[in-house]
């Protein structure tokens, strides 16, 4: 944990973290676009990424039933996910770092966020090239609900700092 804060902080704190923010705010509006079709026509009637959780059912119903198009775009929305996956959490880890210093072990939150969101579309991806089990579908929308617990809980320490912080000055 702290080489990964060190990396980061090693030249310039501000434009690293400014840096970051802004390719994950690219890559999070290029994906929004394509979700809602303004790039493309991607016409899933919902994202596997963007549910809190799923079946393997339902996994292998939705990717089961798209076009090879759709499976190409949704390749595409995924090499722009992955860059996201790495510049937005490295951004989350900095902000838990700045706002809890209280204990530096809850930065794990959002790196575990991470390694879920990318195991997650690893093996949406794997899926949509060459299948997988129902084993791997269900492990898949586990690994989602895994994602949101801990961007969520990292969410309520921040607001739980910040209103902890409000009383001490007050």
């Amino acid at each position: 944990m702290e080489k990964i804060i060190r990396w980061i902080n090693e030249n310039n704190l501000r434009r690293n973290r400014i840096l970051l923010s802004v390719i994950a705010a690219t890559c999070y509006i290029l994906m929004y676009l394509m979700m809602t079709n303004v790039i493309g026509s991607l016409d899933v009637y919902y994202m596997l990424d963007m549910e809190f959780f799923y079946t393997g059912d339902e996994f292998l119903i939705i990717l089961g039933s798209i076009s090879a198009e759709q499976a190409n775009l949704y390749q595409v929305l995924h090499y722009i996910d992955y860059v996201f996956i790495f510049t937005f959490y490295p951004v989350y880890v900095l902000i838990l770092d700045k706002f809890v210093n209280r204990n530096k072990k809850f930065i794990l939150l959002p790196l575990l966020a991470m390694l879920f969101d990318f195991l997650e579309n690893l093996i949406i991806d794997i899926n949509i090239h060459s299948g997988v089990s129902g084993f791997f579908a269900s492990l898949s929308g586990i690994f989602t609900l895994f994602k949101f617990v801990f961007i969520i809980a990292g969410a309520v320490l921040l607001i739980l700092n910040y209103v902890q912080n409000k009383k001490r000055k007050s």
